[in-house]
């Protein structure tokens, strides 16, 4: 399979997992900042002493570490992008797979899915589009059973009709003779009174 080559058009496919992928990493540096200030002043009161107090202590440890702190913070823009770039490459695929499914289950005809080569999922695009080629694949012969069956239903039908009609015909035929042999026997009869009568 051929893999694309181009640029994503949308960064943000599912808003839900990509979300929270953001909300984990803004956690997770959040709470990262606030432990390392913390081990830092605990570091300096304990290597220091309480000696000028708390003020002291956080004022001396930003002159020191505040330039580090600054960056750290002027970074979080691209971590966030880059933590969005990085979960498009499994939820952009899962977004076409999905779209593919829902096409699928409609009877829609799907064009195989083709994934960029640093894409997630590739294995299970390769065996959907396995799934779908052998779809495509026995449609025409259940269309072609599905005729031959509406072809044998017509013929069994017709054949229903035209015996029906025969019987019918047989019927009335044999209706027809038994009326006539009736009335003949009943103008006979009715010959044989009159001739006996004279």
């Amino acid at each position: 399979m051929s893999k694309l080559r181009f640029r994503r058009r949308r960064l943000w496919v599912d808003g839900r997992i990509q979300g929270a992928i953001v909300v984990r990493l803004l956690t997770y540096y959040l709470a990262c900042g606030i432990t390392a200030t913390c081990m830092l002043v605990a570091w300096r009161v304990a290597v220091y002493g309480v000696q000028g107090g708390l003020a002291q202590h956080l004022s001396q440890l930003w002159t020191q570490m505040g330039p580090g702190a600054l960056s750290l913070v002027l970074l979080l823009p691209m971590f966030v992008f880059d933590a969005v770039r990085l979960s498009h490459r499994f939820t952009g695929p899962m977004f076409r797979i999905r779209k593919a499914m829902k096409a699928a289950a409609k009877g829609e005809k799907v064009t195989p899915i083709q994934l960029r080569e640093t894409d997630y999922w590739q294995d299970l695009a390769d065996d959907l589009n396995s799934l779908l080629e052998s779809f495509d694949a026995i449609k025409p012969a259940a269309a072609d059973t599905e005729r031959d069956n509406a072809d044998q239903f017509d013929a069994t039908l017709q054949d229903a009709i035209e015996a029906r009609t025969a019987a019918s015909k047989a019927t009335q035929s044999s209706e027809k003779s038994q009326s006539t042999e009736q009335q003949s026997s009943e103008k006979a009869s009715s010959s044989e009174l009159e001739s006996a009568s004279r």
